[in-house]
């Protein structure tokens, strides 16, 4: 591979930023969009099932985002010895990040299928959402092997600067998701209607075709992944140190995230609304997840920006193409705020004819929908710090703003001051409120300039 065809660290920083991070866009549109296809399509099984799904996800999510910080690791290493035209160095890093792919998918695989019925219990599920739920997460767990292997190599790709691959695989991906759903979910022609289930499969057979063709075309740039089994599972422990260096407060930061979903759901089942408000919740925030593209996107060429421009020994380019990272974000997400308010009930009652699901949701719109900005910049900028290796910080802003001001004030406002959910909804705004204000300093200050990887 040609290192020069890869990298973001000479021309227009406008042009660099844009470049590398439409393809990432598109990519989390077409995850977004299928996750929305899966809540319309199983929504017509009735809430319960939607339920089911919004708790099942976050469970298995918090073992996940084990994995997804692991690949932040990854991706600012990637970009890191690609912008220093190492390619030794890169290959060390994809062979121990498949190493940590498969390790993390095994516990995941165990945790998800033995103990699936009591975790949905646990956070809250009632006897019927613990039902339909246990069957779902339990496909997805065995299949999580594959689900880690393609978050693995998207990250990969991402820091070597081959976004438009990695759209392209994940494409193919959510196309085939869309497919099994219909065959899986309701049972067309000799299929079995599998409900709730048959999404799961659906999804998880789509993966393993993803994982599959992203294996081959990394051999296919010259990185041995499968040629060699004894450099497959090559371990170096100066490498590994580096990757879960970084990756681990990334991964804490999405576990703060993760849980904190989690215990957002746990305060809304003790509301008047129950059920109902989790329900709201999920579609919430799979809708939301629209807004949040473009600062998700942003947010990882960030990473791959700044890890670049300082392996090639440019940090004043990548402060420059964080600050511009951090603006086309919060000008993006503003718009579709805009949208989000203005469509609120509308958009919540394309998943839903509850009137109460759709009331309480469009208030959760409304409230994060004023939030984007801030979410744009608290993303990018700890996209940005990730990519020179200052992971830390992120993360420590996210234990403080999540847990101790987000979870105490929505158990306030909520709770004991009957607010109910919106209380919960107006926590969660003073929560990013403080994120926000912090990183952004943080990255303004330039100490990361300095941090050696």
């Amino acid at each position: 591979m040609d290192f020069e065809k890869t990298t973001y660290t000479q021309g227009s920083i406008l042009k660099n930023v844009w470049n590398l991070s439409w393809p990432i866009v598109s990519s989390y549109f077409l995850q977004t969009l299928v996750s929305l296809v899966d809540i319309k399509m199983v929504g017509a099984l009735g809430q319960e099932n939607i339920a089911a799904i919004g708790l099942a996800n976050s469970a298995i999510f918090v073992v996940l985002m084990l994995m997804m910080g692991m690949t932040v690791g990854s991706t600012a290493l990637v970009a890191r010895y690609a912008g220093e035209k190492s390619k030794e160095k890169v290959q060390l890093v994809i062979q121990n990040s498949f190493v940590l792919s498969v390790i993390l998918a095994l516990i995941l695989t165990l945790v998800g299928t033995v103990f699936s019925a009591q975790i949905l219990r646990w956070m809250g599920g009632e006897a019927n959402v613990v039902k339909i739920g246990t069957p779902f997460m339990q496909i997805i767990s065995l299949g999580s092997i594959f689900l880690t292997l393609n978050i693995t190599f998207s990250g990969l790709m991402i820091g070597m600067g081959k976004t438009k691959t990695n759209l392209y695989i994940l494409g193919t991906i959510n196309f085939l998701n869309v497919i099994g759903n219909y065959f899986f979910i309701y049972g067309i022609g000799f299929f079995p209607a599998m409900g709730t289930a048959g999404a799961a499969l659906a999804s998880t057979l789509s993966r393993g075709i993803g994982a599959f063709l992203a294996w081959r075309t990394v051999n296919k740039w010259g990185f041995t992944v499968t040629k060699n089994h004894k450099k497959v599972f090559h371990y170096d422990k100066e490498m590994l140190k580096k990757i879960v260096g970084i990756g681990i407060p990334v991964a804490i930061h999405a576990l703060i995230l993760r849980l904190s979903v989690i215990g957002l759901n746990k305060i809304l089942s003790y509301t008047v609304y129950s059920t109902k408000a989790i329900s709201a919740y999920t579609i919430g925030l799979a809708t939301e997840a629209i807004s949040f593209m473009p600062g998700i996107a942003f947010s990882t060429a960030a990473t791959t920006l700044v890890g670049q421009n300082l392996g090639a020994g440019n940090p004043q380019g990548a402060e420059k193409s964080g600050w511009t990272a951090m603006k086309f974000a919060a000008t993006l997400m503003s718009v579709l705020g805009l949208f989000l308010i203005v469509f609120s009930k509308s958009v919540i009652g394309f998943f839903t004819d509850d009137a109460t699901v759709i009331s309480i949701g469009s208030h959760y719109l409304i409230v994060n929908a004023l939030a984007q900005p801030l979410i744009a910049v608290t993303m990018v900028a700890a996209g940005a710090l990730r990519g020179a290796g200052d992971a830390k910080v992120p993360m420590f802003v996210a234990l403080f703003s999540l847990w101790g001001v987000r979870i105490p004030l929505a158990v306030m406002l909520g709770l004991w001051l009957n607010f109910q959910t919106d209380g919960v909804w107006l926590a969660m705004l003073a929560s990013i409120l403080i994120s926000s204000i912090y990183l952004s300093r943080r990255f303004k200050n330039g100490a990361w300039k300095s941090i050696k990887l």
